[in-house]
């Protein structure tokens, strides 16, 4: 256990050495670290803008066409089924 701990050790200290030295400087290497994170942070900002505007459109849709919810009439079947203790009916 001890040398897979120790090999493991060794390994990622020998891929941050290569890192170091593909970067050039411990500078260069902040400076690329800090654009993975800014690309990122960038990206998972657009896959939520999109997320969000398709959700919106979705339910914009689903209004329109009477598809949605009753959210009165979920709540009711759901209570009716918790006080008869059985199904939806």
């Amino acid at each position: 256990m001890r040398d897979l701990i120790e090999g493991g050790a060794e390994a990622a200290a020998t891929s941050f050495q290569t890192l170091r030295h593909m970067a050039g400087s411990d500078i260069a290497f902040t400076l690329w670290g800090c654009f993975a994170l800014l690309v990122t942070l960038f990206v998972l900002t657009r896959l939520t803008r999109l997320m969000t505007a398709r959700r919106k459109a979705h339910n914009a849709t689903a209004v329109r066409t009477g598809k949605r919810y009753d959210t009165d009439a979920v709540r009711s079947l759901r209570k009716a089924r918790e006080t008869d203790g059985g199904g939806w009916s």
